[in-house]
């Protein structure tokens, strides 16, 4: 068959025909999937993949529109299209989102500046893959805008742009792109608002239909399959997902155009000038930005992304170093970013201290005196960009199986630039070659800090005389003033004294050599089949694992990864000391982990760049020191690790500088959302080992508990006598395993002291118990309540059972919940609910953050669960059932979320896993920690098969109906006022006035 070629800017050189063409995809060494191609007749591009493993089906549709084509009276409008359009298909009445999330899938979409992404995922093995893609198609295909639907979703909007107004990244990045040259998109409004969307209709019974008319003509003109790109990934072979892609997407309304391409946003106007703009939170940040063309045709050589690895490199003699030794910042980024097709951005940013705040302009020089001398630093002789070639070639080529989710978003959005089809796996990693002209021109033309535009925020501006006169950012009211550059700082920035300070990397010792992969040890001494219900059964195939070897300071746990056949593996080391440990406020450790990790990143930050991860987290009074990535190198790696721990002397600059951050970071946490601090304050009020960000700022402000010397010395306690715990994974053996025990055993101390539980407090049960938090931000317009209901086992005498029904109860309460309470009663944007699960407890916590009273949320919750008996009576839940099972029965698919589940079974603690953090989604590894709760896994899937409805009703009246006498309810009402009538409030709720001393009396009791 004759394949004709189209010629377009984006997506050139994909043949036109409605079969699929295989692709033979440039991959990783773990990829096993297959990829084929299709271009159909309306001019939609495809990417097919055939994953015969994964867990997950899953697929995107990049559209290749998006705020940048918003009307200029009606900022906003592409936003709102993408809230609307997946309820608005006129061949199935109901939200696509409401299909997706019933089957327990994951569902979302995003506006961009120039495209527009929408994404889904469900289990592969619960057979509902097919009816979805049809429902995702229909998506964009014979659409009718709806007054009502336009309505709720104008509201949601709304709701996501106030929201955002509590964000100083949203409010300065809007600023930000007020910058941009007269009528260049990029200074649009991009998410809108209520205000913004109607501005332009007159606000009465009528604005329903009018907006929807104003969508509906819209996406009529800007919708086009030819500027498309849909991406699909099952276990389907291609054939069959190339049928599926014609019969559900040929449908797609064509308009034949090309994807927009903008032109560069900045002239000499937006060149040497500061900005400068007040913040609403604690920090000072200083960004310099470059305008750059677009770069996406370099990926071959990827220039932008090695001159930043340069810049923000944190070891000796690097930039980063230099002004934290000068006690100036305390972090460094480099950013390259392209956020519409035609232009890039090149960001320097950095968090100013106090100190640093008051020297901004010496800050200024430093990063101006490293850009001057990179341009003649930098050549082929100095051997930087070989091995950052090789640094990203290895990264590809042994990196793990992106999940199904992640993939198909990623391509999508790749569908429509001009890389070949070949490379548009490994194209966003890879190096190709190097391109010197290319580097040269950017560092001596896009890079030169004259071409540069500097952002000041900060809430401390005065502190630096900067008084205004201030201007008013229209959209998000961020008030700033705007200045040239004196000349002195680019002359300054040439000064010898200042460069001599900044050198360029050295040769890299941690990149690694041997990527050689062990044999499997069929000799697996520590696997058995104990009855024992306290040591954890593997989660991908049921088996015991036991300790391999115990020594008088540690236990070492050991498995072999012969799945993933990868040259890379996992070292946990988990510490249980008693000095990390004292319950009281001023124990040092959270001080004394953040200095040292820092000293740690910059001691060993050649290990990082060369694709090692190392990291250290104090957790619940634990001390957890990890390290991951390539095999090669990584025992010598975690033994210099702990014997710099041991031996680290901190430097009297670094205390300051660090215990300023902390303080910083505990003053922002006071101002976050209403909704994240209810979920705080309750996690605080259940856990003995749990502090306020108040009680915590109110340590650092005391100068007698926190000092210099009192932090040395708990740092040289806090390994001596431990209790300690090491797992090994991945590509080692057992000797390396028994290495690694001795390497820990040489540092850390022991103890026969006994170890101390965690103690959670178990809430009374028939009492209304309500806390009232009231949060900093005085300004804040929301309030949220979280709402916990605390299950312990008097369902029967059988926990497995009781888990179990939580579990199932959690999937079939969460869209309703979600659907009133968001949908019907426009309670707010954040309506969650999820299973919570603790180390003794379980349970469910509803929350929702809205304009509306604390008591009115309550009372929509209180209603709502009252009158959902009537909708479960009704349900049928052998699907839920299915989808909770397939759930529990899915395997890791990489080494990295094997080495996870390990980690929280064996080595414990809400943060231990992989240098990444945990999954903290309540269908992650958490569920598995259940088991700890007596409930093993297979016998918590046995469980759930048995269920009926009925037992589903029991659990509902014994521990979720508001009336139930054996219900234990704790609810937290984050608010920036008290409530007006206490009085009133007090005969509703049982209040509790002082949370920590109700934490206390439940532990004494319960002890």
């Amino acid at each position: 068959m004759e394949q004709i070629r189209v010629d377009l800017p984006y997506g050139r050189g994909i043949p036109q025909h409605v079969e699929y063409t295989p692709i033979k995809m440039e991959t990783g060494q773990s990829d096993d999937r297959k990829y084929g191609s299709m271009l159909l007749e309306n001019g939609l591009r495809v990417l097919l993949v055939h994953d015969p493993s994964t867990a997950y089906a899953a697929a995107a549709m990049n559209v290749g529109v998006g705020y940048f084509d918003d009307p200029d009276n009606t900022p906003g409008l592409a936003h709102l299209c993408e809230h609307v359009l997946p309820r608005s298909s006129t061949k199935y009445k109901d939200h696509f989102f409401k299909f997706i999330r019933n089957n327990a899938g994951s569902v979302n979409s995003f506006t961009f500046a120039s495209s527009t992404s929408y994404y889904f995922s469900v289990n592969a093995g619960i057979g509902c893959f097919k009816e979805a893609v049809e429902r995702f198609g229909a998506c964009f295909q014979d659409i009718e805008f709806l007054d009502d639907c336009v309505i709720s979703e104008l509201s949601a909007v709304n709701e996501e742009y106030e929201m955002n107004s509590e964000s100083d990244f949203h409010r300065i990045f809007q600023l930000f792109k007020t910058r941009a040259l007269p009528e260049h998109p990029w200074g649009k409004f991009g998410i809108g608002n209520k205000k913004s969307l109607t501005q332009a209709m007159k606000d009465d019974a009528t604005l329903g239909k009018k907006l929807a008319s104003a969508l509906q003509e819209w996406w009529q003109t800007h919708y086009s399959a030819s500027i498309m790109g849909l991406v699909i990934l099952s276990r389907d072979s291609l054939e069959s997902l190339a049928r599926l892609v014609k019969h559900n997407f040929l449908g797609i309304p064509t308009l034949n155009t090309s994807p927009p391409v903008a032109t560069i946003p900045w002239g000499a106007k937006q060149q040497r000038c500061i900005t400068f703009a007040k913040t609403l939170k604690n920090n000072s940040t200083i960004e310099v930005s470059f305008c750059l063309p677009d770069q996406d045709r370099f990926y071959e050589s990827k220039p932008t992304t090695f001159v930043s690895r340069i810049i923000q490199h944190q070891g000796p003699g690097s930039l980063d170093s230099y002004l934290k030794g000068k006690g100036w910042i305390t972090r460094l980024f480099c950013d390259p970013y392209q956020p519409a097709r035609g232009f890039s951005f090149f960001s320097i940013k950095a968090e100013l201290t106090s100190k640093g705040l008051i020297r901004y302009q010496s800050v200024l020089e430093a990063i101006y005196a490293c850009l001057y001398l990179l341009p003649w630093a930098i050549n082929p002789a100095s051997g930087l960009f070989e091995e950052f070639k090789t640094i990203q070639n290895a990264r590809f080529d042994y990196s793990e199986k992106s999940e199904a989710k992640c993939s198909v978003n990623h391509l999508s959005n790749l569908l429509l630039t001009q890389w070949p089809r070949e490379r548009l796996v490994k194209g966003p990693t890879g190096i190709w070659k190097q391109d010197e002209s290319a580097l040269r021109t950017l560092l001596g033309v896009y890079l030169a800090p004259e071409a540069g535009s500097v952002l000041l925020s900060s809430n401390s501006l005065s502190s630096i005389g900067i008084d205004g006169p201030w201007m008013t950012e229209r959209w998000y009211g961020v008030q700033y003033m705007e200045d040239r550059l004196n000349p002195e700082v680019f002359q300054n920035a040439k000064a010898p004294n200042i460069i001599q300070c900044i050198s360029l990397p050295n040769s890299n010792r941690f990149i690694p050599t041997d990527f050689s992969v062990k044999s499997p040890n069929l000799r697996i001494s520590n696997l058995s089949q104990p009855d024992d219900p306290t040591i954890p059964h593997l989660p991908w195939d049921g088996i015991a694992l036991e300790p391999l070897r115990k020594s008088d300071k540690s236990t070492l746990w050991f498995k072999q990864d012969v799945q993933s056949l990868l040259p890379k593996g996992y070292i946990g080391v988990y510490i249980r000391s008693p000095v990390a440990r004292r319950s009281s406020l001023d124990d040092n450790s959270a001080t004394n982990t953040l200095i040292v990790r820092n000293a740690l990143l910059v001691e060993f930050y050649d290990a990082l760049e060369a694709g090692s991860r190392f990291a250290l987290i104090y957790d619940d009074g634990n001390l957890i020191l990890q390290t991951s990535g390539y095999t090669d190198r990584m025992l010598s790696l975690l033994e210099h690790l702990l014997r710099r721990i041991k031996s680290y002397v901190i430097p009297e600059q670094s205390f300051w500088t660090y215990k300023e951050e902390l303080k910083q970071s505990f003053q922002n946490d006071q101002l976050d959302s209403p909704l994240l601090l209810s979920h705080r304050i309750v996690r605080y009020g259940l856990r003995n080992f749990e502090w306020t960000a108040e009680e915590m700022e109110a340590v650092l402000d005391d100068p007698n508990l926190v000092t210099l010397e009192k932090l040395q010395d708990h740092l040289t306690n806090l390994l001596a006598p431990t209790w300690t715990k090491i797992l090994v994974t991945g590509n080692f053996d057992e000797h390396d395993a028994i290495s690694a025990q001795g390497i820990v055993d040489a540092v850390v101390g022991s103890t026969n002291d006994p170890d101390t539980d965690d103690v959670v407090t178990r809430i009374p049960n028939h009492r209304n118990w309500v806390y009232f938090y009231s949060v900093a931000n005085k300004e804040e317009k929301d309030n949220a309540v979280g709402y916990y209901l605390q299950v312990t086992n008097t369902f029967g005498s059988n926990p497995t059972k009781l888990h179990a029904a939580l579990l199932l109860f959690a999937i079939l309460v969460n869209y309703p919940f979600y659907e009133k309470l968001r949908m019907e009663e426009k309670l707010g944007y954040d309506i969650i609910s999820a299973p919570l699960i603790q180390k003794s407890v379980v349970g469910m916590l509803f929350t929702v953050q809205s304009h509306q009273s604390t008591n009115a949320i309550e009372s929509k919750i209180d209603d709502f669960l009252k009158g959902f008996k009537k909708d479960l009576r009704h349900m049928v839940i052998s699907e839920a059932k299915t989808t909770l099972v397939k759930k529990l029965e899915e395997r890791a698919e990489n080494m990295e979320k094997r080495a996870a589940e390990l980690a929280t079974f064996i080595l414990g603690g809400g943060g231990a896993g992989c240098c990444t953090p945990l999954f903290r989604h309540p269908w992650g590894p958490n569920i598995r920690q259940l088991r700890k709760h007596g409930s093993k896994e297979e016998e918590l899937i046995h469980a759930i098969k048995r269920l009926h409805l009925k037992d589903i009703l029991d659990f509902y009246d014994e521990y979720i109906h508001p009336a139930s006498p054996s219900r234990a309810k704790l609810s937290v009402h984050a608010q920036p006022t008290p409530p007006v009538d206490l009085k009133t409030t007090e005969s509703h709720y049982n209040v509790i006035h002082d949370l920590k001393q109700f934490k206390q009396e439940q532990d004494a009791d319960e002890a």
